[in-house]
């Protein structure tokens, strides 16, 4: 496993994804230019980044009973508590080419701060991602997660520094690798109930949002639709 970029690198980096690479620059552009041209440098890593302006995949998301279960109780605490948690989702793509999401680690007893902090999940993270290495585990789906609770409409984006944390993990050959045919997807978890996830497509340089998430109940072929890039602050 390798890093390739340090933290300044990457959000130039994202920065070109967003202001050069995506159609929608000039939205995103007007979204974070105060950030942008604050005197403050690390004014830019709060900048909000809209995922309804990310060009979007259409790749189906399905999400177990098991793991919509953990994110209601993930909710609860997200509005009782106000803090930021941080929590990882399991998956696997499918044959037939959706990403099945069926399982979620989150360790309550260890959220001491009132911002997410996946440092707290990183040994329970990288077992599983060594195990993937040593079994030669292909076809594996993670999702970073964590929760923004209420304060402004900007709590229902991701930030800059979002992104930046996405790509730091994405910088590991294991996801980075095409070889090995892993994705690595980031969600925040908002009040508004919306599932959006995002992931970088490496050929064209941009991070993309998912359009079609469902809920599979228990022992039932039924897909039910859940809220995607429906609350978005604009």
């Amino acid at each position: 496993m390798v890093i390739k970029m340090n933290r300044e690198e990457r959000k130039d980096f994202i920065l070109r994804c967003l202001l050069e690479n995506d159609n929608n620059k000039q939205l995103h552009y007007n979204k974070i230019k105060n950030h942008l041209h604050s005197d403050n440098p690390e004014t830019i890593f709060s900048a909000p980044v809209n995922p309804r302006y990310l060009e979007v995949d259409h790749t189906p998301i399905i999400i177990t009973d098991n793991v919509f279960d953990a994110l209601t109780t993930i909710d609860e605490y997200n509005l009782n508590k106000k803090k930021e948690v941080p929590f990882i989702i399991y998956g696997k793509k499918t044959k037939g080419g959706a990403i099945l999401l069926d399982d979620l680690y989150c360790n309550f007893d260890k959220l001491k701060e009132s911002s997410a902090n996946i440092d707290k999940l990183e040994d329970f993270l990288f077992a599983r991602l060594n195990a993937f290495l040593e079994d030669n585990t292909k076809k594996q789906v993670i999702v970073l997660g964590h929760t923004h609770p209420f304060t402004t409409r900007i709590s229902f984006n991701y930030s800059i520094g979002d992104l930046s944390f996405h790509m730091y993990y994405y910088n590991y050959n294991i996801f980075s690798d095409k070889t090995h045919e892993n994705l690595l997807l980031s969600f925040v978890k908002t009040i508004t109930q919306d599932y959006n996830f995002i992931i970088y497509d490496p050929d064209n340089k941009i991070f993309k949002t998912f359009d079609n998430v469902y809920l599979q109940k228990k022992k039932k072929k039924d897909f039910i639709p859940l809220s995607a890039l429906n609350y978005c602050d604009d």
